[in-house]
């Protein structure tokens, strides 16, 4: 029997997903999931493929159409193989890997200062695992130094790979209460690096909006993302002043703003709402549809790991939303079979309810390009990105908490320290993920599972994520049964994302 699981679309055709290959295959019968008796097929647009066993009993795929134009004739996909468990790391192996392929984003944390107190805040009391506030800033001297390092090892990367492209990211805090900074920053990259066309992120809560900022920001090309959660009544139960204050107003004509400066490149201005159990999505979806918005970028739910931001709702209320969540998923679903273009602008519904569709169409297919070291789940290499605190430390990311520092500006990353977390990750997270039937479609990562200094499975983490799996490919395919053409607007999408989100670079 072949690992993987088998789906059902809502017209009742099924298919099986072969975890060791990431291919999607339509099965009629139980026989056919074993590899020996699956000879033929059709997909649902009547493609007809060939799937016959090699000498030696395995299947050897020759020529195999997935729905997706992006996969068509792959060949000997069989290559890749779920290794059995992940192979210990060494500081060598980090080192030899980051100096080819990490350094992909410098995210400043410019201050831990925050001029608003937003109820589900990840630096609240919710959350037991992270930082609280502060009033702590970066100078100009660390910032400088952090620059310094992570632009040197990108120089380096560029003589073998010149089309690296160099990410920094101003996170806090609130960014902007530190714009000063912002601005020196900017100004020693132009004298100190010239030739690198450095991309510059920020992400804001949109109050302290000036006109000088906005056309700063402009300026520089910056992409800007500002924290919107909806109407006046949907954004200002959460995020509020420390008076308890909404910020709806203010938040508004920190975008107006933003749009009058950015209007020549309006793609690089997104805004990404949060919602919680108690979030009327219906009037989210009225709102930010209306038209007069920078694009919805993202529209996630309460970080739901490392904290008890939950406990505070009624079962009742848990249920209710768990349904609006279904129904609203019913209705994108119906859109997308219904629509005969395959560019149709489905607004808030498609962000809401397309981006687990989108994850699984680009999924992985072909062997495997997963690390020995780092084989399950979607956990990346400590070092990829570089999050440096206001003193000068350097975290995986800016999501972990302050237990996995894994370097500091002045001596470096320290590759000892990112083998034993890697290590520790697999040993407490990864020890079940080569007997699971979805280990190639497992996000979870380090800030999902991270406490203080460790790591921790969630309880029932791996059979909800089979089970999301299970109906997201469910759903998938259900779409593209009827309309195979909406399959382009789901990959366009995907990757109109990845452009606007450089930090994917």
């Amino acid at each position: 029997m072949l690992p993987g699981l088998v789906f059902t679309t809502r017209y009742q055709n099924r298919y099986f997903y072969d975890n060791r290959c990431g291919m999607v295959l339509p099965v009629k019968n139980e026989a056919a999931m074993n590899a020996k008796a699956m000879r033929r097929g059709i997909t649902p647009d009547g493609v007809t493929w060939d799937y016959p066993t090699g000498g030696n009993g395995q299947p050897e795929l020759k020529e195999c159409l997935d729905l997706s134009a992006r996969y068509e004739s792959l060949r000997s996909i069989f290559g890749g193989r779920v290794p059995a468990k992940p192979v210990e790391a060494t500081a060598e192996m980090i080192k030899a890997y980051l100096v080819l392929h990490g350094f992909r984003q410098l995210i400043l944390n410019v201050t831990e200062e925050c001029n608003l107190r937003c109820r589900y805040c990840v630096y609240s009391d919710w959350y037991p695992f992270t930082r609280g506030y502060s009033r702590a800033s970066m100078t100009f001297a660390t910032a400088r130094k952090a620059v310094d390092y992570y632009l040197g090892a990108v120089c380096s990367i560029r003589r073998r790979n010149p089309r690296r492209k160099a990410v920094i990211s101003f996170y806090g805090g609130e960014p902007l209460l530190c714009f000063s900074l912002i601005e020196q920053v900017v100004e020693y990259v132009a004298h100190a690096y010239p030739d690198l066309n450095v991309m510059y992120n920020l992400t804001t809560n949109g109050t302290v909006v000036s006109e000088e900022i906005a056309e700063f920001l402009a300026a520089h090309r910056f992409a800007v993302s500002v924290s919107l959660d909806g109407p006046s009544s949907e954004h200002d139960r959460n995020r509020v002043y420390p008076s308890g204050k909404g910020t709806f107003v203010d938040v508004m004509k920190g975008i107006q703003l933003l749009q009058g400066f950015m209007n020549q490149a309006p793609e690089f201005l997104n805004v990404i709402g949060c919602y919680d159990p108690c979030t009327d999505l219906n009037a989210c979806m009225r709102f930010f549809d209306s038209g007069d918005l920078p694009r919805l970028l993202r529209m996630s739910p309460v970080a739901p790991y490392g904290t008890n931001y939950y406990s505070q709702f009624s079962s009742e209320t848990l249920d209710r939303h768990q349904a609006t969540l279904a129904e609203l998923a019913r209705a994108y679903d119906s859109m997308c079979e219904s629509s005969n273009s395959a560019d149709i602008q489905l607004g808030f519904l498609d962000v809401l309810c397309g981006e687990e569709l989108r994850q699984l169409m680009m999924r992985s297919v072909g062997p495997s390009t997963r690390l020995p070291f780092l084989p399950y789940t979607g956990a990346c290499v400590p070092g990829d990105k570089l999050s440096v605190t206001v003193s000068g430390d350097i975290h995986m990311c800016e999501r972990i908490g302050e237990g996995f520092v894994i370097g500091h500006i002045d001596s470096g990353l320290d590759y000892d320290r990112i083998a034993e977390i890697v290590n520790c990750y697999n040993r407490d997270i990864a020890q079940d993920c080569a007997d699971c039937e979805v280990s190639r479609l497992c996000y979870g990562c380090y800030a999902v599972f991270a406490e203080n200094g460790s790591f921790r499975k969630p309880e029932g983490y791996c059979l909800n994520t089979v089970q999301l799996t299970h109906e997201g490919l469910s759903r998938l395919y259900s779409i593209l049964e009827v309309n195979p053409a909406r399959l382009v607007g789901l990959r366009d999408r995907y990757e109109a994302d990845v452009r606007i989100r450089a930090w994917d670079f």
